[in-house]
Parts: C-alpha cells; sequence; structure tokens
C-alpha cells in the first residue's frame, strides 16, 4: 500500500515521497556541503576542517544507515559490490600504519583521510540512486567551481595574498592564514596552493567542456558550460602550474573523441585548441613577468631541477622495502639521508603520488589502491564503448532534433575524461594527500561505478539482518568521529604551537619578552603532547619551547634546559631519526651546561641530515661556544655556506667566528 501510495506523491526533480528517498536527498545533500565546505576551507589542509569533515561523515553514515531500515519493501536490499572495492586498501594502511611504520603520528593523517574518501565512495555507489541526485550533486560541484574562478580571478588581479578565514571548531571562531610568499603572484583559489588548485580546475574543467559539446543540452545551456569551461581553462593559466597546463593540453586533444565528433570537427576542435592555447600562452609570456620566469627557468634546467630529485629519493627508499614500504608517513624523515648536496627545499611529499605510495607501502599497497580505480575506469570505459552515440528522445524539444547523448555515457564522457587527466597530474603532484581532492576522487569514481552494469549482490531483508544494520550502522556512524575527532583537535593544538614557534623565531627581537606569548605558546604545546603523546615531533617542539624560555628569563638556563632535556629525550624515544629533535636535545643540555653531551647531539643531527644547512649551522655555533673547538666550528658553517651559499646566518656566525 506505501508503494502504491507514494506513486501518487511526486515532487518535480525531488521524486517519491517516501522516507527512504528523503533519506536519500539528506545524504546528497550532506555530501554536497561536505565537499563544499572542504573546498572553501584550504581544500582541508588544516586540521580544523577536519573536525567538521569527520563529522559531516558520520551523519552521512546515520542517514545511510536509516535509509537501510526505511524501506519496508519485501525486495531484498541491493548492494553494488564495487563499494567494497577500497576496503582491502583501508585494512591494509591500517596494518601497515601500526604494525610497519615508525612514523604513525605521520601517517595517521593519511589513515583519516583514506577513511573518509572510502566513505564517501561507498556512499556515492549505494545512496545516489536517481540521476536526479547525481544532476543535483553535479550542479552543486558545477556552482562551487564557477565561484573557485571567481575567487582566483579576484587574487590574482586585486587581492594577490587573499585566503579564506578558517574556522577553529574548538574555539569557535574564525581566523586568518597566510598566503606563502612563494605562490604571491599566482592564483590559489580558496586552496592556499596553486598546483591544488590547478588540480582541482583540471578535475572540474571537461564535465563543462563535455556538457557544452556533446549533443546533450539546449543551445543556450551549452553555451553557457562552454563559457564557464573556458573560464577554468582561463584559471588555470592564472595558477601557473605546467603541469596541469600539459595536462589539459592532451584533455583537449581528447575532448572531441570524447563527445564522439565527426572527423572534419575534430580536426576544427583541434586547430581551435591549439590556438586558444597558444594565444593564452604568448599573452601570459609578454603580459606577465612571473610566468615568464617560470617558463625561462623551466627552459634553462631542461624541465624540472627539484622533482626529479625527490623522485629519485622515493625510489630508491622503496628499492629499499619494495613489498610492505618502509611505513605510512615514512618519507619526509628518510629523505633526509637522501638529499643531495645543494638541495635545500623541504619536500613534505614526493610531488608524485604513485611514487609516493610505493615508497611507504610498497607493491601491496600501490596495487590495492590501484587495482579497483583500473577496474572500475576498464568497466566505465567497456559501457562507454556499448552505448551508443545519442538517441532519440521523442518528448524533448529543440534539442539536435530529438536526439542527445544517453545518459550512461554523458557522464562516463564527463567525469571519466576529468579523472583520468586527475590522474595523469599525480605524476608530478601529491593531490591525494589534500582531503578536498581526494575526497573528489573518490565520488568521480563512484559516480563512474554507479554508470556500470555489474550484477548486484541481493540480500533477503530478515529481522536480524535489519538489527545488525542498524548496529552496525550506528555504531560506525558514531565510533569513527568519536575516534577521529580527538585526533584532529590534538593535530589543531601541534600546528598551532609549532605556528606560534615559527613566528617566535621570525620575530625573536620583537617577542622574546613577551611573556603572555610564551604562556600561550607553551599551554598550546602542552595540550598538543597531551592529547597525542605519541606525536615525536610535538615532544620537540615543546622542548623547543621550553628552552627558549631563557630569552624571557635570563639566569635559569639551567631549569629550563632541564626541562627541555626530558621532552627532546621522550620525542627521541619515540622515534630517534629526528634531525631537529637532536638539535632540541643539544640546545637543552648546552642551557645546562653540559657542552661535551651538547656537541654528541648536535653530531648526531649532522649524521642523520648530512647535506642540511641548517644542521651544520646549529653544531657550529655550538662548537664556536669553547674556545677550544672553534677551528672545528668554522669548518662546519663553512660547509653550511658550502651547502646553501647565501644563507644569513651561516655567514653572519663565519663573521663571528673570524672576527671575535
Amino acid at each position: 500500500m506505501a508503494d502504491r501510495y507514494s506513486k501518487h506523491h511526486k515532487v518535480a526533480f525531488f521524486g517519491d515521497l517516501t522516507l527512504a528517498n528523503c533519506l536519500d536527498w539528506c545524504v546528497v545533500l550532506c555530501v554536497s556541503g561536505w565537499l563544499s565546505l572542504l573546498i572553501f576551507q584550504l581544500g582541508g589542509a588544516r586540521p580544523d576542517t577536519m573536525v567538521i569533515s569527520v563529522a559531516l561523515l558520520g551523519v552521512a553514515l546515520m542517514f545511510h544507515t536509516l535509509c537501510l531500515l526505511a524501506d519496508n519493501s519485501r525486495d531484498p536490499f541491493t548492494l553494488n559490490p564495487l563499494g567494497l572495492a577500497f576496503f582491502p586498501v583501508l585494512l591494509y594502511v591500517a596494518l601497515n600504519l601500526y604494525l610497519v611504520s615508525s612514523y604513525g603520528w605521520r601517517g595517521q593523517e593519511e589513515l583519516l583521510g583514506l577513511l573518509q574518501g572510502i566513505g564517501l565512495f561507498w556512499l556515492t555507489v549505494q545512496n545516489f540512486r536517481t540521476r536526479n541526485h547525481i544532476w543535483f550533486m553535479m550542479l552543486v560541484l558545477a556552482g562551487v567551481a564557477c565561484v573557485a574562478v571567481l575567487l582566483g580571478i579576484m587574487q590574482f588581479f586585486h587581492r594577490p595574498e587573499w585566503l579564506p578565514q578558517i574556522f577553529d571548531p574548538l574555539e569557535s571562531q574564525m581566523y586568518h592564514v597566510w598566503l606563502p610568499t612563494q605562490y604571491l603572484g599566482r592564483a590559489t583559489g580558496s586552496f592556499g596552493a596553486p598546483t591544488s588548485y590547478a588540480g582541482f580546475l583540471l578535475l572540474m574543467v571537461f564535465p563543462f567542456l563535455v556538457a557544452g559539446f556533446s549533443r546533450r543540452f539546449s543551445p543556450m545551456a551549452r553555451a553557457f558550460f562552454v563559457y564557464a569551461g573556458l573560464m577554468l581553462v582561463g584559471a588555470i593559466f592564472l595558477s601557473m602550474t605546467r603541469g596541469a597546463l600539459i595536462l589539459l593540453a592532451i584533455g583537449l586533444f581528447l575532448l572531441p573523441f570524447v563527445v564522439r565528433a565527426k572527423f572534419k570537427t575534430i580536426v576544427i576542435g583541434w586547430l581551435l585548441s591549439a590556438l586558444l592555447l597558444g594565444a593564452a600562452f604568448f599573452l601570459f609570456l609578454n603580459v606577465n613577468e612571473s610566468f615568464r620566469e617560470r617558463i625561462n627557468t623551466a627552459i634553462e634546467i631542461g624541465g624540472e631541477s627539484s622533482r626529479p630529485v625527490m623522485w629519485h629519493a622515493a625510489w630508491k627508499q622503496f628499492l629499499d622495502e619494495p613489498v610492505l614500504g618502509n611505513g605510512v608517513g615514512a618519507y619526509d624523515f628518510l629523505f633526509e639521508g637522501q638529499r643531495p648536496e645543494g638541495f635545500n627545499l623541504s619536500p613534505g611529499h614526493v610531488h608524485n603520488d604513485y611514487l609516493e605510495t610505493l615508497a611507504d607501502q610498497g607493491l601491496i599497497g600501490l596495487v590495492l589502491f590501484w587495482a579497483p580505480v583500473a577496474l572500475i575506469l576498464y568497466l566505465a570505459f567497456r559501457e562507454w564503448l556499448r552505448q551508443p552515440d545519442t538517441v532519440r528522445i521523442s518528448s524533448m524539444r529543440d534539442n539536435g532534433g530529438n536526439l542527445r547523448m544517453p545518459t550512461p555515457k554523458f557522464l562516463i564522457s564527463a567525469v571519466g575524461l576529468g579523472l583520468i587527466m586527475f590522474c595523469g597530474h599525480l605524476f608530478l603532484e601529491f593531490h591525494l594527500r589534500t582531503p578536498a581532492l581526494l575526497l573528489l576522487f573518490f565520488l568521480f569514481l563512484g559516480l563512474l561505478a554507479k554508470c556500470v552494469p555489474i550484477k548486484r549482490v541481493q540480500i533477503k531483508r530478515t529481522v536480524p539482518l535489519r538489527m545488525g544494520i542498524l548496529v552496525c550502522g550506528f555504531s560506525l556512524a558514531m565510533l569513527i568521529p568519536l575516534w577521529a575527532i580527538p585526533q584532529y583537535a590534538a593535530l589543531i593544538y601541534v600546528q598551532n604551537g609549532r605556528r606560534m614557534m615559527t613566528d617566535f623565531t621570525q620575530n625573536l627581537e620583537e617577542l622574546k619578552r613577551d611573556e603572555a606569548y610564551f604562556d600561550i605558546m607553551i599551554g598550546t604545546l602542552r595540550e598538543g603532547v597531551q592529547r597525542a603523546p605519541k606525536n615525536a615531533e610535538a615532544w620537540s617542539d615543546l622542548s623547543n619551547a621550553i628552552a627558549a624560555q631563557d630569552y624571557l628569563r635570563p639566569g635559569r638556563g639551567g631549569e629550563f634546559g632541564r626541562e627541555a632535556e626530558g621532552f627532546a629525550r621522550k620525542s627521541l624515544q619515540l622515534n630517534a631519526n629526528q634531525p631537529q629533535a637532536w638539535i632540541n636535545l643539544g640546545n637543552a643540555l648546552s642551557l645546562q651546561g653540559r657542552m661535551i653531551e651538547a656537541g654528541e647531539a648536535y653530531r648526531k643531527a649532522t649524521e642523520i641530515a648530512p647535506n642540511r644547512s641548517d644542521v651544520w649551522y646549529f653544531y657550529a655555533a655550538h662548537l664556536n661556544l669553547l674556545i677550544s673547538t672553534r677551528p672545528q666550528a668554522l669548518e662546519a658553517v663553512e660547509h653550511s655556506l658550502r651547502l646553501q651559499p647565501g644563507r644569513e646566518d651561516s655567514i653572519n656566525l663565519r663573521r663571528k667566528i673570524l672576527v671575535p
């Protein structure tokens, strides 16, 4: 009776007025707001945003569970088996993190991000049940992309330093962040990094262009999509991301084939694309000095200078542990032992997601993650070939003679082309470490999986099964946020304390007598280690901050040194492969007058990071404290300058040693 009743109560676009459909829409709306939040909050790069993100995952899972229980029909539960495709890699990453990795506090962020991405993939595959759910999601993303383009244009031409304010859920207030100086003059949109912004645009530009050039919508709608797509192309140029521009050119080359254009149209499309990209390229080259410098630098060095160094280190790490990898989060720490002389960047990530997966998780991790992706792309491509180019719709008017591209083929074309170009960009970037891009990646994969005609799993509805769904669904919806939110909250304190320590170092003369600043900074770091006691870097940062109190209260160095020593040793007990922790231990021992032990700590830092100029600077500064070791201090500071010739503090120290 309920089903017959619902058939007579439909709402345009919304569909049946049933509880199950309403709950489906709740999931779709939750996912839409979730993705929009991450995109407009630096792509989810800050843990403040991820507290809300994981809470929204819990809400969406709760709606999903209720949706499964709300259908009172006698039909069996129907599940898409592709929704389970990424569960093995989630389990493997968790085991790798806790059994293999020695850098768990770093890898935990990756596990939390992967958990949310796979959760979103499951929701997309199982809950986006009607075409209108998918159209609504694509409409929201189209609107977000248009706003992102406008933000990039505003930033590039009007306010180059602009970034969105970040909401801190712990303090219930907004705070400002500042754009790194190396990105000034390039569009970063709401992501705060031009490469991430370009990755987002690369993912979104092809749905617009496919919608504009395929026989699917009305002429007016197609004109809008083409215009919006060209705006996204322009925004990619404003980001000045060379890799994205190369992938954009490849995608435009493939576009005529994807929309099934005739040969004559394909040739015209190629010519127009070449003309468009060539005109934009030479316009930027002539009017924008930053773009011209980037191109000239690329020509002079024959492409890239920094990425090959990071790629080589990652490949070497993979060869050391090819099966299981070195552990999730290990790359950045192990890089120090492979850093070549003269390379003074802090990589953080490999700038190649495939290589980083190999280095950290080994072949097993790479296969478990990318095999399902390849399977979904293969099945989608096979379905794309099977679908007709156009179908006749008798009810359509003024739309290409009642012919249009069928919905599955259109979605595979629009989403698939963007996804493939995005995967190509992963050879140059680490987009899957940016939460917003990771979730969009899984959303697009889920939409492709929806288009694949695969046999569904049917499970008979029984009372025990319903009870099991209720218990498991609500347990996951509550336990995931209850586990993840404290992890992100701890990261908020750790990162805020580290940011304050960095500001203190950069504004030493202004802040070294500011007692209130010290109290807030140390209190924040203490809260961080209390919430994340296994975060070795947090203990090291706290040691550094405690020792820095010697600037504020001279004469109490021994007291501060003893406390700082305890925190530094705690950090090294958790992980001894940290040059900064050894430096902080050396600082703490120096404050206590234990100079020989301090020298050993500094020397240990140089062994872990032999080609880092700052490590040699600290060692030289320590050696300069004693007259007997000044010759060694001069050798150490000159080595620091060989590694980084323009390092200002090393130059000043060398002058001080030569002219005491």
